[in-house]
């Protein structure tokens, strides 16, 4: 059996298509050993509120590492993260695989 990967950095675009296409999230915790959520896709899920499509299944995966604080990309990726504002605390850097996105940006490579 191939060697899992180790993390994904997920955009919320493939989560979204994920709960539609299967009804839950569950391919990505047999695919990788940590899938990791940036504060702001979380954000970005639950915006529609408690009955938007998808926020009872994101809830429901509690596997997920949902970040509290905003997560340093790589930088042939930090165009595509939310920018920093003044006053904002200071990130952690998190050493990243692998990086679900669902940008024109992104795919360019």
């Amino acid at each position: 059996m191939p060697e899992v990967p180790r993390w994904l950095v997920t955009n919320t675009t493939p989560l979204i298509a994920l709960t539609a296409a299967t009804g839950n999230l569950d391919v990505l915790k047999f695919l990788y050993r940590r899938v990791l959520v940036p504060l702001e896709v979380a954000q970005e899920v639950q915006a529609g509120g408690r009955n938007a499509f998808g926020v009872d299944v994101f809830a429901q995966a509690t596997w997920l590492d949902i970040q509290t604080r905003e997560v340093v990309l790589q930088p042939f990726l930090a165009g595509l993260s939310h920018q920093k504002q003044d006053g904002d605390p200071p990130s952690k850097p998190i050493a990243v695989h692998d990086c679900s996105i669902d940008g024109i940006r992104g795919r360019d490579g």
